[in-house]
C-alpha cells in the first residue's frame, strides 16, 4: 500500500505551478551550458575534427553542474519537511495516528527524492545531446545519472535528519548546509594532513616504484576518507568515462596530483562505487535516526504503554 504521507505530499507538489517552473529553469540551465560547451558545433559554420572533444567537455560540465545543483537543492527541499509540520502545529496530529514515525519520515523523504529524481531525468535528453559529437555512450550517461541520484538521496537524508530535531525550517536549512559543508571539507582534510604525506608524493619522483605497486598497495596508501567524498567520487567517475583530467591536466606536481595517481592505481571505476555504497549506507542510518528523533520521548513511552 502506498505510503499515505508520500501520496499526500507528492499530489500537493505535482499540482503546484512552482514544480513546473523549477523543472523548466533546471532544463534551461542545462541547455545553456550545453550551448556554451558545444558552441562550435551549435553556432559555428565550420566543424573540425578537434571540435569532437567538445562533446566530452560538455558532458563533464553538465555532470559537475548537476552535482552542484543537486547538493544545493536537496537539503533545502527536505529541511522543512518535518520542521514545517512543527511550525504549522500539525506534527502532533500525524504522531497520534496509526502512521509510524518511520513511515512519516520515509514518506517525506521519498516525496522530495522523487522530485529530485524527476529533475535528474528531465536533464537526460540534454545529456544525450552530447553523444552527437561522439566519445560518450548512453551507458556512461545512465551511470552518471545513477551517481547523481545516490548523491541526491544522501543529501536529502541529511536534510531530513536536521528537520527531525529542529523546531523551524530556517534553522533546519542552515544546519543542513553546514553539515553538507563539513562533510565535503572534513573528508578532504587527510589530503593535506595525512601522516603518509611524504610517501605518497614520492610517487612523482619514483616511476618504477609506482609501476610496481599493486591495487591493494594503492588502496592502503590512499587516505580512506577521500574515498567517501562525493566530489572525489564524481571526479573518479568522469575520469573513468572520459579520461578528461589526464588529457587536460596531466603532468602536475604535489600531493593533489599524487593522490590523483593513487586513485588511478586503485581504479577509477572502483572509487565511485565505493563512494555510492558509503552514501547509501550512511543515508539509511540517518533515515533511521531521523525516525527516532521525530517522535518525542514521552510519546514513544506512551505508545509502549
Amino acid at each position: 500500500m502506498l505510503n499515505p504521507i508520500l501520496a499526500s505530499s507528492a499530489l500537493r507538489r505535482m499540482r503546484s505551478v512552482r514544480t513546473i517552473v523549477i523543472i523548466g529553469v533546471y532544463v534551461a540551465v542545462l541547455m545553456a551550458l550545453l550551448c556554451l560547451g558545444m558552441s562550435t558545433f551549435v553556432f559555428g559554420s565550420t566543424f573540425y575534427i578537434n571540435s569532437m572533444s567538445a562533446g566530452i567537455t560538455t558532458y563533464c560540465l553538465l555532470m559537475a553542474a548537476q552535482f552542484a545543483l543537486i547538493v544545493l537543492v536537496a537539503p533545502a527541499m527536505t529541511a522543512g519537511s518535518i520542521a514545517g509540520e512543527r511550525e504549522r502545529q500539525t506534527l502532533e496530529l500525524l504522531l497520534v495516528t496509526n502512521t509510524g514515525s518511520l513511515s512519516i519520515v520515509f514518506g517525506k523523504l521519498m516525496e522530495s527524492f522523487a522530485f529530485l529524481a524527476l529533475l535528474i531525468f528531465s536533464g537526460l535528453p540534454v545529456m544525450c545531446l552530447t553523444m552527437l559529437l561522439g566519445g560518450i555512450s548512453i551507458l556512461q550517461i545512465l551511470t552518471g545519472m545513477l551517481f547523481l541520484m545516490v548523491c541526491a538521496f544522501a543529501a536529502a537524508c541529511v536534510g531530513i535528519l536536521c528537520s527531525s530535531f529542529m523546531k523551524n525550517t530556517v534553522a533546519a536549512t542552515i544546519i543542513s548546509y553546514v553539515l553538507i559543508l563539513l562533510i565535503g571539507i572534513g573528508t578532504i582534510i587527510p589530503l593535506l594532513t595525512s601522516i603518509d604525506k611524504k610517501s605518497i608524493t614520492d610517487i612523482l619522483y619514483d616511476n618504477p616504484a609506482y609501476a610496481a605497486m599493486s591495487q591493494m598497495d594503492g588502496f592502503r596508501m590512499m587516505p580512506k576518507l577521500l574515498l567517501v567524498n562525493p566530489g572525489v567520487g564524481l571526479i573518479s567517475l568522469i575520469e573513468d568515462q572520459t579520461a578528461f583530467i589526464q588529457q587536460n591536466f596531466a603532468g602536475g606536481h604535489g600531493r593533489l596530483y599524487a593522490t590523483f595517481l593513487m586513485m588511478k592505481k586503485i581504479g577509477y571505476n572502483i572509487v565511485p562505487f565505493i563512494n555510492m555504497a558509503f552514501m547509501v549506507i550512511t543515508a539509511l542510518v540517518l533515515l533511521l535516526l531521523a525516525a527516532r528523533l521525530v517522535r518525542p520521548r514521552h510519546v514513544r513511552i506512551r505508545r509502549k504503554v
